[in-house]
């Protein structure tokens, strides 16, 4: 299941991240709950997760 798919539905940032890492190859064996703490510590992984999200989120500018 590709991001697209895995985020049709409303979800939170924590969950987003996960699919968001999931679609990457990242998390394949691991459920949420094992990998939450990604999310909510301060990991550079977890951080760059969210940026990616955020900077997807801004989309394009219009001109």
């Amino acid at each position: 299941m590709g991001l697209a798919d895995a985020l049709t539905e409303w979800t939170d940032v924590d969950g987003a991240q996960y699919e968001s890492g999931r679609s990457m190859g990242l998390f394949t064996d691991r459920t949420f709950l094992q990998a939450k703490w990604v999310f909510w510590s301060s990991d550079p992984l977890g951080q760059a997760l969210f940026d990616m999200l955020h900077t997807l989120d801004e989309g394009p500018r219009p001109p």
